[in-house]
């Protein structure tokens, strides 16, 4: 029986190839992608002007470099229903195919990313070559592991075989996932070819317990490292024509350089960025760096090893693995000693850290000069910064600089411990990269445990322990402020009379005002071409093409990047083909308060009205939940279902995939239902917004408005409402033969806002009894 369940000897195992040859440098002709776009569509297909142009604006980034510091840029606004996805699809995989070369298509949401992978199968109708020459890659953390695999379905073995008559309720699901395993071809199990269903039917837990969401990989010590399916494809993708990434997997490739198993340097020096009005966002997340006591307690468990009472997967320690070499390096020993010496004094485990805050003193434990630096913190934001009510939670930040007397030592004297700690890691690998084992055969155990120690240390120990003591040395101003990053305390908790809960939340991070400086760095060392392109690059776009102007590129510009790059730039516009004015309404309701009951209540009615296929969007998770819980009941009796986002713990993919397919149902969401999700027909017809989505005023964010204002004259405020405005309306019209509804509920939404929507439609401000009619009127017969 354990014999037929070890499926994974069944899997193929991959094999290292030669590292890719270098692209030809054939340019794309003129009017050439166009030519391969018409070829591609089916005969039945309308043919689309502004595709076809975008098409071809598409193809100057395939132009021959002129010197190689000066790539083709191209910022590409293209509306909804230009069919851009396939627009730039087809040239990219034009010139692949030419050159024999790899282009980098890169977006910001999951949705997007099934949206172009639907696509490929019209340049490789062939399933097995589609396999090889178009890879949609994502993170790890999205992949099956067979090792979390075999420790959870060992034990589920051997209890059956210890009592046969044992009720083993996880053995069903189980059973299905080792079917699935059989076949699948990726193993993604995050909007991969895993059944929607199961996770509905058996909940999200069997998902998380199978994949690696906290960095545990073993790499090449692992078992089944051969047979990993995110290794599998990673190789792959290394020779692939097409890769579909998404934007923080990119930023991070682009940042290491090459895999981190030593692979080349990332394959493409083209690159497709969609949703790119959101690499912004994306790289203040891949470039920021946080410190934080869950954190320390992590990287302790990497070093020492998890206490046995873990409820996560148990890290073994380092000492675990070269144990069997110290007999013969006795000098890597007391060099390992050293280290550890020194992080057990400085590094609080799990343990220390519950007892401490489940406490009623305030002491701290003798050489915890981290929980020392963490109390003081947490002081410094009670002192500076009042509490937010509107969020319903404490969520609280302020500038490190100017520190407290008390921050000031107790950061001093944590920086002095982590440096002695650093420099004897340091020296620990370089001994452990010095060992001579060139007698040793690839495959032996010495080997083995020698590289999963490396890799630990090299991706994991070494480089969080370089970045935090980089936050705690002071930045070089008077004001501990460069024109650059910025370092804030932030911290949440639910109650603000636990100072121990303070401690354990709150964090030490370090931002850069503007992350696309790195990230435009990296590009223009990589790249030959790149284009940017978007639905919603400008707040407010020109009424006519012919009125355009560079000016009004400048929020793309800088939401981009772009404008860091030495290049040569290019703009392109296209229009949306729809007919906003018979196909939408726009309402502005005017007798709607703010309490979270009276805007339960108009949703539910608009709701009802629509009888399913609405989406209502939210900018608070807070709000969002009471929301739900307010109106689901009565839609369950009226025969809707609803679906809601930070409820159900179900996967925005996978929402998006029950919403589609179930036309009497309602979806609530946050901003990643704002844009990149594509629903045409009856099962999207009204959007209804709770209110105007304004930015949250903190700390980035005034620095950020400071230096635009300054650069550029503009409100950001305003910039990024009307952007996000654009996008949520985006969702609404997908085929030219949708009609839909756009509602917001914020009697003070300013009129400067509404014209980032199309001006073709007439915005009406009216009462909610109102605006229920007008939408029985207007979409009529899709009510049915």
């Amino acid at each position: 029986m354990w014999h037929s369940l070890q499926i994974w000897k069944d899997l193929s195992e991959w094999e290292d190839a030669p590292p890719p040859s270098p692209s030809k440098r054939i340019p794309l002709q003129e009017e050439e992608s166009k030519t391969e776009l018409v070829r591609l569509l089916r005969e039945n297909k309308t043919r689309r002007p502004a595709q076809e142009n975008f098409s071809e604006k598409i193809a100057k980034i395939f132009s021959l470099p002129q010197k190689e510091s000066s790539p083709f840029l191209l910022l590409a606004e293209a509306e909804t229903g230009t069919g851009k996805t396939l627009g730039y699809l087809a040239a990219a995989h034009l010139w692949a195919e030419k050159n024999e070369g790899c282009v980098w298509i890169s977006t910001y949401t999951k949705h997007l990313q099934r949206q172009v992978e639907a696509e490929l199968s019209r340049f490789y109708p062939d399933l097995s070559e589609r396999n090889q020459q178009a890879v949609v890659l994502k993170g790890r953390e999205n992949y099956l592991c067979l090792l979390k695999l075999q420790e959870i379905v060992l034990p589920l073995f051997l209890r059956a075989q210890g009592n046969p008559k044992s009720v083993l309720p996880a053995a069903v699901p189980f059973a299905l996932l080792l079917n699935w395993i059989k076949s699948t071809n990726e193993g993604d199990m995050k909007g991969g070819d895993l059944a929607g269903w199961f996770s509905h039917l058996y909940g999200f837990s069997y998902l998380y317990q199978l994949t690696d969401r906290e960095g545990e990989c073993l790499h090449s010590g692992c078992l089944f490292y051969q047979r990993c399916f995110y290794e599998h494809i990673n190789r792959k993708a290394l020779h692939a024509r097409l890769v579909i990434s998404n934007h923080a997997l990119t930023l991070i490739r682009l940042a290491q350089g090459a895999d981190r198993e030593g692979m080349p340097a990332l394959p493409a020096q083209h690159f497709i960025f969609d949703e790119s009005h959101h690499l912004q966002m994306a790289a203040d997340n891949v470039f920021a760096l946080e410190l934080s006591l869950k954190g320390l307690s992590d990287f302790r468990d990497r070093l020492l090893g998890s206490p046995a009472q873990s409820k996560r997967r148990k890290f073994k320690s380092l000492h675990h693995y070269l144990k069997p070499l110290f007999s013969e390096f006795s000098e890597l020993e007391t060099s390992l000693s050293e280290v550890e010496t020194i992080a057990r004094k400085i590094l609080p485990s799990a343990t220390v850290l519950h007892k401490f805050f489940m406490s009623e003193t305030e002491e701290v434990a003798e050489n915890e000069v981290s929980l020392e630096f963490f109390k003081a913190i947490a002081y410094q934001l009670d002192a500076y910064e009042p509490t937010d009510l509107e969020t319903g939670a404490f969520e609280r930040e302020t500038n490190f600089y100017p520190s407290m007397e008390e921050v000031t030592a107790a950061s001093v004297d944590f920086l002095k411990s982590l440096e002695k700690l650093l420099e004897k890691f340091t020296k620990f690998y370089k001994l452990l990269s010095n060992l001579p084992l060139q007698e040793e055969p690839e495959e032996s155990e010495t080997r083995t445990a020698v590289e999963i120690v490396g890799n630990r240390l090299k991706y994991y120990l070494l480089p969080a322990l370089n970045a935090w003591v980089a936050m705690l040395k002071p930045l070089p101003t008077i004001e501990g402020q460069t024109a650059e990053r910025l370092r804030i305390i932030r911290g949440d908790w639910e109650s603000a009379d636990d100072f121990h809960k303070r401690w354990k939340n709150v964090r030490l991070c370090e931002n850069w005002i503007d992350p696309t400086l790195p990230l435009s760095a990296l590009l223009e060392n990589q790249a030959l071409g790149v284009a940017y392109v978007s639905g919603t690059f400008r707040p407010y776009k020109p009424s006519k093409i012919e009125d355009e102007r560079e000016s009004s590129w400048h929020p793309a510009k800088r939401r981009t990047g772009s404008l860091h790059i030495n290049g040569i730039t290019n703009f392109d516009f296209q229009k949306s083909p729809f007919n906003y004015k018979e196909q939408a309404k726009i309402f502005v309701i005017t007798d709607v308060g703010y309490s979270i009951r009276e805007l339960a209540d108009a949703y539910q009615k608009l709701f009802m009205t629509a009888k399913g296929g609405a989406l209502g969007l939210f900018t608070a998770i807070a709000r969002l939940q009471k929301a739900y819980h307010y109106i689901a009941p009565n839609l369950s009796k009226a025969g809707i279902d609803l679906y809601a986002q930070h409820v159900s713990g179900a996967d925005n993919t996978q929402l998006v995939d029950v919403f589609r397919q179930n036309e009497q149902s309602c979806l609530l969401g946050t901003d990643a239902m704002r844009d990149g999700i594509d629903i045409p027909g009856r099962s999207l017809q009204l959007v209804v917004m709770e209110k105007v989505p304004w930015p949250r005023s903190d700390i980035l964010h005034r620095e950020r408005k400071k230096q635009i204002h300054t650069q550029e004259k503009v409100k950001l405020e305003d910039e990024e409402a009307a952007l996000r405005l654009r996008q949520a309306f985006g969702r609404l019209i997908r085929k030219s033969e949708d009609k839909g509804v756009f509602v917001i509920l914020d009697k003070r939404t300013p009129s400067r806002l509404l014209k980032a929507l199309p001006e073709e439609i007439e915005v009406e401000k009216i009462p909610l009894k109102e605006a229920l009619e007008k939408i029985q009127d207007f979409l009529g017969d899709k009510l049915s």
